[in-house]
């Protein structure tokens, strides 16, 4: 009996030692395979900066054949419209758990397929050159990398090869000295340099920035906003921090939802043909001709806040059919930002209302219904979005005696899509409305002025905020004007609504 339980012993003991010394060899390969976890990480190593370059180590599961790069790229170099992100490249090997190496059959703009396929994990050792953008001129700073001499911009779509397993991500990078990278995901651990992201959409969709100068940050109820001031936005950088310091609390406010956010805002030199940004998940690049300055920060100020908003509207709020929910998605969000602006005291009262005017001259042009826009998009159905959006606002406001508001309406839809996990349909915004406003005639607004091609009653809308419109000089620009003498039920509520309360 002694002698069985020595030798069971002995067999646990060198299970234990195998197990260890298996676990130790695996360790030491940088793999992640012996848990069940789909949690992906990437090393990315900064070789150099002159053009850049970088080195990136990957492990990654896998239960096919396919290695994918985001699609989605610029057309202003040809070898990247041509080739997709996959131009950027270079001495690309795959092996697998048991190091041996993998071929590839095909590669195209989506990225490569191996010869076989695989399931378990696969390790990627390959490097990113952008000496192509670089010999461009970077030619699309908004859309593929940008460089000076104390920043680097890339959109996470050029660095990062994917496989459709990859469910959660470690990233690691290491820079060379001064510099320190910037991403609008959580840090893992606590560390600089090492972030922790929810998906592969939240690694590639977003932008990163490596920098050698220090970062201003601006926290709002856990909204953490990280700028990035290039070129001529560098002396603006104040009035730029003293807008976003008044626009985000009303965001924060208007949404209600009080979670821990990390966004970055890169600000790019002066744009060659046109303002112009791009948004993407959790970041944004924008671009303005002329010099950014306080006196014209009501421009670019609006513009900014419009594109952090779709952080909510557009990203996580989002509608089943894009064309349809397109009013929604552009139309509310430039309410939003409007409203922001006059609540904050950055737009005056007239000039919350001269934007007012601008969308109904932009409506006018509109020949289709709200929901049904074929290929007429731009701002004939992003200012009609932005009216329904006004209108809702006076509207629930008046069925609900002040109580409620806008504001509210977007936290029931939120809550309806269950923080945004499900995409809406009218269904969702109708459900939100009748929570918000139960007396609100919601169905019908819908099917005569989203649905359907009638006009928007503005006159009886409007006097309900003791506004009415009348004609400009031209005769033609219809002008939003305060009722004179407004009475004393309509002035509290107009001054209500401009403050976002």
């Amino acid at each position: 009996m002694k002698i069985k339980m020595k030798c069971f012993f002995a067999i646990i003991f060198f299970a234990q030692y195998i197990f260890c010394q298996t676990i130790a060899k695996y360790k030491s390969l940088g793999w992640s395979s012996l848990n069940n976890s789909k949690s992906a990480n990437y090393d990315i190593r900064m070789l150099q900066m002159s053009p850049p370059i970088f080195s990136v180590t990957a492990y990654l599961p896998i239960n096919g054949s396919k290695l994918s790069m985001k699609k989605s790229r610029p057309c202003n170099v040809a070898q990247i419209c041509k080739n997709g992100w996959t131009a950027l490249i270079r001495n690309l090997r795959i092996t697998d758990e048991a190091n041996h190496i993998l071929e590839v059959k095909s590669v195209d703009a989506s990225g490569w397929e191996l010869t076989a396929s695989k399931v378990g994990w696969l390790k990627l050792e390959y490097e990113v050159d952008y000496t192509l953008l670089d010999k461009n001129n970077y030619e699309a700073p908004r859309e593929a990398a940008f460089m000076d001499k104390n920043h680097f911009i890339a959109v996470g779509r050029s660095l990062f090869i994917t496989t459709p397993e990859t469910d959660s991500v470690i990233v690691n990078f290491h820079l060379l000295p001064n510099w320190n990278p910037v991403a609008p995901w959580p840090s893992f651990k606590k560390s600089n340099d090492s972030f922790s992201v929810l998906n592969t959409n939240e690694l590639t969709d977003n932008l990163i920035a490596f920098n050698r100068v220090q970062i201003q940050v601006i926290n709002a109820e856990g909204f953490r906003l990280s700028i990035i001031p290039i070129g001529h936005w560098q002396n603006a950088e104040a009035d730029v921090k003293e807008v976003l310091k008044k626009l985000l609390p009303v965001f924060v406010r208007l949404m209600g939802v009080k979670e821990k956010v990390n966004f970055t805002l890169v600000l790019l030199p002066d744009a060659e043909d046109e303002s112009a940004g791009e948004a993407y998940r959790s970041s944004f690049a924008y671009s303005v001709k002329s010099p950014p300055a306080k006196d014209n920060r009501t421009i670019w100020g609006q513009s900014i806040g419009h594109e952090i908003f779709h952080y909510w509207n557009g990203w996580r709020l989002t509608g089943e059919d894009y064309s349809s929910t397109q009013w929604f998605h552009e139309g509310f969000t430039q309410y939003v930002a409007d409203l922001a602006m006059v609540a904050s005291g950055l737009f005056k009262e007239h000039e919350f209302i001269n934007r007012i005017s601008e969308h109904i001259g932009n409506y006018q042009k509109l020949t289709t219904s709200l929901e049904n826009p074929g290929s007429e998009k731009g701002s004939p159905l992003y200012s009609a979005g932005a009216l329904v959006a006004f209108c809702w606002d006076i509207q629930i406001r008046q069925a609900t005696n002040g109580k409620r508001s806008f504001g509210d309406f977007l936290k029931e839809l939120w809550v309806q899509t269950n923080n945004g996990k499900r995409k809406y349909v009218w269904n969702d915004i109708k459900i939100a409305l009748e929570k918000t406003a139960p007396a609100g005639e919601w169905e019908k607004f819908y099917l005569n002025y989203i649905k359907g091609k009638e006009k928007i009653p503005f006159d009886e809308i409007f006097l309900i905020a003791g506004l009415k419109i009348a004609a400009a000089p031209d005769g033609k620009t219809p002008l939003v004007e305060v009722v004179p003498a407004s009475n004393n039920t309509s002035k509290p509520f107009w001054k209500s609504l401009i403050k976002a309360n």
